[in-house]
């Protein structure tokens, strides 16, 4: 108040002497002047008055000791009426009087003594006043400074301050003098201010530090808040790397684990609030959140599918679904305090939706592959024999050219990237499939069109080719005339059904060069055509000319064939075969050869003479008389009839001769079978020369079949095969599946006349057979006989051994040895 009352004096000074300076020569200047110096005097007083209340007030306080600073007092204690709080003895009103005094005496009032006194004092331990302020509101509010999951980090600082501040003369203090400190020692105060200061910044600095790492982990926490547990994996596992290196630095730098574990669970239960905040948040949304699964669509063996297959995606997003379910069961926050595995019970009841979600996501995306069946069914048929069988007009090729193309514009807006949740399908390889698939239709329908083109044109060339062949040949006789006028008549009735593959094949050809850009050319077809009509329309005077052109040629051709037969007539009469043929049986067979040829050219030479006189009878020409060619056909139908039975009889021997020998020895019944039905038929005909020749071979073949028997040779060695080809003269290099029924047939004359030989030599055979079996029966017996043996005693009590059954070994020895005894009588014997 004094200082405001000085202030403002000054200024009403001031104001009086500008005014002195400029208004001075005005009307009311005095009247402003006088009013200006009683307010002047006013301010005075009432300065004065304020000065003097003001020293007695100070004056009163120090005679009560209110505000005296008692430097042999204590500096400070604990009041523990106040809770036990810190309590420094310096008033904080003789901060006030210091300021003051300083201010009165810098204004020029005279302050009492004793005041400037007191203020000295003050003012002497006024900076250690100021840091036991300081000490003492940092350790009264230090339980709101200091976190409370972290007392247990500071509480070796906090001791160390108390301890400083209840032990004011230091550790080296006495009994006596500890815990007291009084204001009047000042080298005393400084040192204690200094420990005190220390040990209070110690505990600050650590405070600040500890709160600085609690800042930073709540950052860190926040943010996990707001981190997708889901897609930011890493991110948690940076920060909680991040969080335990706080940790270990800490640790690093002094702060036990045991100090830390509170403070490292508070932590832990407030990752477990992010944790499960966002455990909960992934849960709901969790089949749109998981790592995303890149699937192809593919159209491969005639099937559309996915790459890789259902059950390995299935299996690929079920994975990855545990893993994110099992989250909290690997999370160990910074304490390993265990307390995120409840995470996982108190959201058990939300697996439900999650797994009828993802069996939802599995339904979804088979849906897909429905959404494209439709556009692969292309690549599920053969198109070729489908378009071959199921278009045949030009319109069935427009309706789906149109339809191809439209398919075409669709198939461009089909999506490359379907979303299902987490699930990316690339439908690039199906819609490549599908592109392929109507090019390969579009292909297909421009080469079935072209073919269906070419077959037009080929039907149409072949007919026009036909028809251009059969018209441009000039007929030479009347079957050809005839048949050139039906092919005529022909053509005509089929050229109107033909004319209608050229209007196809122009429409289809139109489109084919409208879609490929190229057709096929049919102005060579056309040019055939034009001249096939031509052809037709002048067919009728060609063959009015051909007829009087061959009505001319008529006689030319009878002189020509009356030669023909006399070269003929000629050669019959100098080959034609006589009966002295039939004494050799292969002259024989020549001469049934020669009389086939010579029928053969008979008949053509007959075929040409009735062409003649139908030619003759159409052109009415005089029919000509053939005199010459009606004897030499009744001549050789003669010879052909004598020929004839010996044909016969020689074709059947022949098939028998055919037969091999190890086959046909057993049915040798056949043969004889064979010349008893041709004696029989012979002699039911009267005898020719033919006949007789025929039944001198069959009594010749009968006589020799009786030894032929002889000749089977079943028991035949290679020695006695030897002597029968000696005996039959057959090359002995002959072997016997060489041997055919022929062989013998040809060597029957040597069998009739060594019968009694090959007899003899069969007789043999047989007894050598029956020897061998008789001695390997004997062999047999002797190297499985064996005598029984039993015991025996005779009249000296002594044992021996003797054979039982020696009767009947004896009879059988005896039997073998006169078996042996008669064959070494027998002529066959091998001795």
């Amino acid at each position: 108040s004094i200082v405001w009352t000085r202030q403002l004096r000054n200024k009403i000074e001031e104001s009086l002497t500008v005014a002195d300076t400029l208004l001075n020569d005005l009307a009311g200047f005095k009247g402003f002047s006088s009013d200006a110096v009683d307010l002047l005097e006013e301010i005075s007083a009432h300065e004065k008055q304020q000065f003097t209340e003001w020293c007695q007030e100070i004056s009163s306080q120090l005679e009560d000791e209110t505000i005296l600073l008692k430097t042999t007092g204590r500096m400070m204690d604990f009041d523990h009426k106040d809770g036990k709080k810190l309590r420094v003895h310096y008033s904080d009103r003789l901060v006030g009087l210091l300021r003051e005094t300083r201010q009165l005496l810098a204004l020029g009032f005279p302050v009492p003594a004793q005041i400037q006194q007191a203020a000295a004092t003050a003012q002497k331990f006024y900076k250690y006043a100021v840091v036991l302020k300081q000490v003492s509101h940092f350790y009264n509010t230090i339980d709101h400074q200091i976190i409370e999951s972290q007392y247990v980090m500071l509480e070796q600082h906090a001791r160390a301050l108390e301890a400083v501040i209840k032990n004011p003369q230091g550790p080296k203090a006495d009994a006596k003098s500890k815990g007291s400190l009084t204001w009047d020692n000042p080298q005393q105060v400084e040192d204690y201010i200094n420990r005190l200061q220390s040990a209070a910044d110690r505990l600050t600095t650590e405070n600040r530090k500890l709160r600085k790492f609690h800042d930073v982990f709540r950052e860190r926490t926040i943010e996990l808040m707001g981190v997708d547990l889901l897609r930011q994996q890493q991110k948690w596992k940076d920060a909680l790397s991040n969080l335990r290196t706080h940790c270990a630095q800490l640790q690093a730098q002094g702060h036990l684990a045991e100090s830390m574990r509170g403070w490292k669970i508070h932590w832990d239960h407030q990752l477990y609030k992010a944790l499960d905040h966002q455990y909960q948040m992934g849960l709901e949304s969790l089949h749109e959140l998981l790592p995303e699964l890149a699937v192809d669509l593919v159209f491969r063996q005639q099937k559309l599918q996915f790459r890789p297959p259902l059950e390995e995606i299935r299996s690929k997003y079920y994975r990855e679904l545990k893993r994110f379910l099992v989250l909290p069961e690997k999370f160990k926050g910074i304490g390993d305090s265990g307390i995120f595995t409840s995470i996982i019970e108190r959201h058990a009841n939300a697996f439900v939706s999650v797994y009828k979600k993802a069996e939802n996501l599995f339904s979804r995306l088979t849906k897909v592959l429905h959404h494209f069946k439709d556009w692969v069914v292309l690549g599920q048929v053969n198109l070729e024999e489908l378009v071959e069988t199921s278009l045949v007009e030009v319109a069935d090729w427009e309706h789906n050219f149109r339809l191809l193309k439209s398919k075409g514009k669709d198939a461009e807006k089909l999506p490359t990237v379907i979303k299902v949740d987490c699930i990316t399908v690339s439908t690039g390889p199906v819609r490549a499939a599908i592109d392929d698939q109507l090019q390969h239709l579009f292909d297909t329908l421009v080469n079935s069109l072209r073919k269906a083109v070419v077959a037009h044109v080929n039907e149409i060339d072949a007919f026009v080719g036909k028809g251009m062949e059969a018209l441009t040949m000039r007929p030479q006789t009347v079957e050809e005339i005839g048949e050139a006028n039906a092919k005529h008549a022909e053509m005509s009735r089929e050229k109107p059904t033909i004319k209608p593959l050229f209007e196809a094949a122009e429409s289809k050809n139109k489109l084919l060069r409208s879609v490929a850009g190229t057709g096929v050319d049919l102005t060579p077809l056309h040019a055939k055509w034009d001249k096939l009509d031509l052809m037709l329309e002048s067919h009728s005077l060609m063959i009015k000319e051909q007829v009087e052109v061959m009505k001319a040629g008529v006689n030319s051709r009878i002189e020509t064939f009356n030669k023909s037969v006399e070269k003929f007539a000629a050669r019959w009469q100098a080959l034609k075969p006589d009966e002295s043929a039939l004494g050799h049986r292969d002259a024989a067979m020549a001469a049934m050869v020669a009389v086939k040829e010579r029928r053969t050219e008979l008949d053509e030479l007959l075929k040409t003479a009735a062409a003649i006189r139908q030619d003759c009878q159409h052109f009415d020409v005089e029919l000509p008389e053939f005199a010459e060619l009606s004897a030499v056909e009744t001549d050789l139908g003669n010879v052909e009839e004598t020929w004839t039975l010996f044909q016969e009889f020689a074709a059947g021997l022949q098939e028998m001769t055919k037969e091999d020998w190890i086959t046909f020895r057993g049915r040798l019944y056949l043969f004889t079978d064979f010349l008893d039905g041709w004696s029989t038929r012979l002699r039911a005909n009267p005898p020719t020369t033919v006949s007789v020749r025929i039944q001198q071979d069959v009594d010749k073949f009968h006589e020799g079949s009786t030894a032929l028997k002889y000749v089977r040779g079943e028991a035949f060695s290679p020695d006695h095969w030897v002597e029968l080809y000696r005996l039959l003269d057959i090359p002995k290099t002959t072997t016997l599946d060489a041997l055919t029924f022929g062989t013998f047939v040809d060597a029957m004359p040597k069998i009739a006349a060594n019968q009694e030989a090959i007899r003899d030599l069969h007789a043999r055979a047989q007894g050598e057979v029956s020897i061998r079996e008789a001695l390997q029966e004997l062999e047999l017996w002797g190297a499985g006989a064996v005598f029984a043996l039993s015991d025996y005693e005779d009249c000296k009590k002594k044992k021996v051994k003797v054979i039982k059954d020696w009767k009947e070994i004896t009879t059988k020895v005896t039997i073998f040895l006169s078996s042996l005894r008669d064959y070494r009588k027998s002529p066959l014997s091998l001795s």
